[in-house]
């Protein structure tokens, strides 16, 4: 037996909640230990890739250095020796161009130079630098040099005109080959990689004498000493003596915080990460089946009495009521198609009905042609007659269909002209003018040849010729328009105004006319209240112009 959706709803919310703090006081009690070693690894991880990554760029610099000396020895030697012949200028200009091309090969920003310090004699290639800059450098690189500071050949910091460098060079004979790079290229690489990590530190650069640091702006400035009083990690660059640090003024970071707020802090996170679960556990028990239940009962009101709610739902009271559902949709379903089939047998006695009000009519008719061939002694004509009227009671017969194609109907209309030819001389003119998919379009049997019938009855004398057009096309709300005229005098005012209101129609001798009462009454029967038929006089021909429509949807399939 099932539960009850009270039993359920405790039995969930348990489920849920019962993990949950035992999730809780776990995660209060690992946590602080756990941020801190992964905020320290976190920062070490990121200092030793900023390392690798500002190491690679003093390489780089440092191996241009040994590849100019290496393959421009013979040109510093004669640079050396401060003669003024072409000699001499070509050697300068064979090492400024292997300094231009280890720039456009690279994507540092450092400046290369050729120091003499006898001639005194300086070459700098730097294209990244200002001008203020390049004649700032020009003028220290000299005081890098002098006394006994020229020894100190490794990656060191100096201050040259506002701008913090790092340097370094090799001895070429008496000539020496350096770099230089700016420490703010150098800090905006760290910045671009590791902003997340420094929002709450600091960014330094050390060497064994300088400390620089790095401002919010970007730019590196000397200060007296490195910071004191923080909880600092660096990281050595490379070999050499520059370090990358990050120094915090409390680690680790969630510290401050206290551990009151630490704690409301991890429950109201872990609360948001399980209301996912536990919504969804109520919403699958217990709003699942009133929701489904509501859609069925909207899919029944629109009109669907297919629809039932399958599978089965977890609980005795909501199992019960979609077993109760779907019976209800049952029986309204075979109470429906009772009444549907009720109503169908109905329509089709009256349709058959008034289809043998039709049938006698055109026998009475076919006889009279016969008769009057008869008496003109016509056997040849009698014998063309009985073939065509074979052909005209073998469609005849298809009238207990509810309907025919419209172009079996053309043809039947064009088989009873033939045989009425016979006693209008001048004959008839049936023009169809329709375009190909029209042709397959079902209406009721005999439907046109009323119209047809009536057109030679009243507009036709015995030495009249009358001419018929049928034409259609397709409705711009996607029915059928159908419409058949003849040239005759058209319908007579008391006439039209009868058709037009609806009303019977009566003959001078009183008795009530049926065919074309009928004719509307089969295809209201056939297409619903959305098909029709108007009436009016004028048109291409001058005489009695009627339209037929047929509503979208309606009529397209071939029998």
């Amino acid at each position: 037996m099932k539960e009850t959706m009270r039993a359920g709803m405790v039995r969930s919310v348990s489920v849920v909640v019962a993990p949950l703090i035992i999730l809780l006081i776990a995660v209060n009690i690992f946590s602080s230990k756990t941020a801190s070693l992964r905020a320290e690894e976190s920062v070490r991880s990121a200092l030793k890739i900023q390392a690798i990554s500002i190491n690679d760029v003093l390489s780089e610099t440092e191996k241009s250095v040994k590849d100019i000396i290496t393959n421009h020895l013979q040109d510093i030697l004669v640079i050396q020796k401060g003669s003024s012949d072409l000699s001499d200028y070509l050697s300068k200009q064979a090492v400024l161009t292997a300094m231009k091309s280890h720039t456009a090969a690279t994507n540092t920003g450092d400046a290369l130079f050729l120091y003499s310090p006898k001639e005194g004699y300086l070459l700098l290639n730097s294209p990244e630098l200002a001008g203020l800059q390049r004649v700032e450098l020009c003028d220290y690189i000299p005081k890098v040099f002098a006394g006994e500071e020229y020894i100190k050949a490794g990656w060191h910091m100096r201050e040259v005109g506002g701008s913090v460098y790092v340097f370094m060079w090799r001895r070429a004979g008496g000539l020496y080959v350096g770099g230089a790079v700016t420490l703010d290229e150098l800090a905006g690489m760290v910045l671009d990689e590791s902003a997340e990590i420094l929002k709450n530190s600091g960014l330094f650069f050390t060497d064994r004498e300088l400390c620089a640091a790095v401002e919010a702006d970007g730019r590196a400035a000397l200060r007296e000493e490195a910071p004191k009083g923080l909880y600092m990690l660096s990281q050595p660059v490379g070999d050499s003596d520059i370090r990358v640090c990050f120094a915090y003024g409390s680690f680790p970071l969630l510290s401050a915080m206290g551990v009151p707020m630490l704690l409301a802090l991890l429950l109201s996170v872990i609360i948001l990460l399980c209301m996912p679960l536990l919504i969804g556990r109520i919403s699958f028990n217990f709003t699942r089946p009133f929701h489904d239940i509501q859609q069925g009962m909207r899919l029944v009101q629109q009109g669907d009495f297919q629809t039932q709610i399958e599978g089965s739902f977890p609980y005795r009271e909501t199992e019960d009521m979609r077993c109760a559902f779907n019976e209800m949709v049952r029986q309204i379903t075979i109470l429906k198609n009772d009444v549907y089939e009720e109503k169908l047998l109905r329509e089709k006695t009256e349709s058959n009905f008034y289809q043998l009000q039709v049938k006698p009519h055109f026998y009475l008719n076919s006889l009279n042609q016969i008769h009057i061939l008869a008496q003109l002694g016509d056997l040849e004509g009698i014998s063309q007659a009985v073939l065509q009227l074979i052909e005209y009671f073998r469609y005849l017969l298809r009238s207990n269909e509810q309907t025919v194609m419209l172009k079996d109907e053309i043809k039947h209309i064009e088989n009873f002209f033939l045989i009425q030819k016979r006693k209008y001389p001048l004959g008839f003119g049936f023009k169809v003018d329709l375009p190909e998919e029209l042709l397959c379009l079902q209406i009721p049997p005999l439907f046109l040849l009323t119209f047809a019938e009536n057109s030679i009855k009243y507009a036709t004398g015995v030495y009249d010729r009358l001419e018929l057009l049928l034409k259609g096309e397709r409705a711009g709300d996607g029915g059928y328009r159908l419409v058949l005229e003849d040239s005759g005098p058209g319908f007579s005012s008391g006439v039209l105004s009868a058709l037009q209101k609806g009303e019977k129609l009566r003959a001078t001798d009183g008795h009530v006319c049926i065919g074309i009462a009928n004719a509307q009454q089969r295809l209201r029967f056939v297409y619903g209240d959305g098909a029709g038929v108007s009436f009016k006089n004028g048109g291409v021909l001058p005489g009695a112009h009627i339209e037929i429509y047929i509503p979208k949807g309606k009529g397209e399939e071939i029998s």
